[in-house]
């Protein structure tokens, strides 16, 4: 009977306990799926918030190396033109000098070739004509 008696007393002591056990228990598992579906949504989210910061990042990206290459193309531009324009004085400077040599030495220029030229083709044409009966 004693048995009986701390039987039902331990019973009635421990059915609330487990229950509580149980209720914790289910809890605790409806968190951590709870938690698991939150971070699935979440994740999801993140993910396409992360392409949209690299899309955006890219953009820039492109953008700005656009811009550096125009002023690297502006400045490029701006460097040709001296050095063309540097370049046209030094041929000037140098073919004048190369002139005044071959002229010292008693070579004929260009224009002196072209016009002798020009005045052979004159007399051929002269005699041409006088040598027809």
């Amino acid at each position: 009977m004693v048995k009986a008696a701390l039987k039902k007393v331990n019973e009635e002591t421990t059915r609330p306990v487990l229950e509580g056990v149980r209720y914790s228990a289910r809890q605790l598992w409806l968190a951590g799926i709870g938690i698991y579906a939150a971070l699935g949504r979440q994740g999801l989210n993140y993910f396409r918030e992360l392409v949209r910061h690299g899309e955006e990042a890219e953009t820039q990206g492109k953008q700005l190396v656009s811009e550096k290459l125009e002023q690297a193309s502006e400045k490029i531009r701006a460097v040709r033109g001296r050095v063309d324009s540097r370049l046209e004085k030094v041929e000037e400077r140098v073919g004048g000098r190369v002139a005044s040599v071959l002229k010292r030495a008693g070579i004929p220029s260009r224009t002196d070739i072209e016009e002798l030229s020009s005045k052979l083709d004159g007399l051929n044409d002269a005699l041409v004509r006088t040598a027809k009966p």
